[in-house]
């Protein structure tokens, strides 16, 4: 496994803001996968379809994402 879903990229993540914010990770069935909270939305969310150095948990996650959400607010 190779590590890097680069390639299956939501184009969402590309209108996300590059503001501080939260952001949740959903699968097919609505179930949230992943709450995180980031300094930059974009730029965090985005880092998940980058090089994972070989961080399974991560691949298997990102895989099963079917919809991301973003709320910018204060950090």
């Amino acid at each position: 496994m190779s590590g890097r879903p680069q390639s299956r990229r939501p184009p969402v993540v590309a209108r996300l803001p590059s503001e501080p914010g939260v952001y949740r990770f959903r699968d097919a069935g609505g179930r949230v996968l992943y709450v995180g909270r980031a300094t930059a939305l974009r730029s965090r969310v985005g880092s998940y379809w980058s090089d994972l150095r070989g961080r399974r948990h991560l691949t298997r996650m990102v895989a099963q994402v079917a919809r991301i959400e973003a709320v910018a607010c204060a950090s």
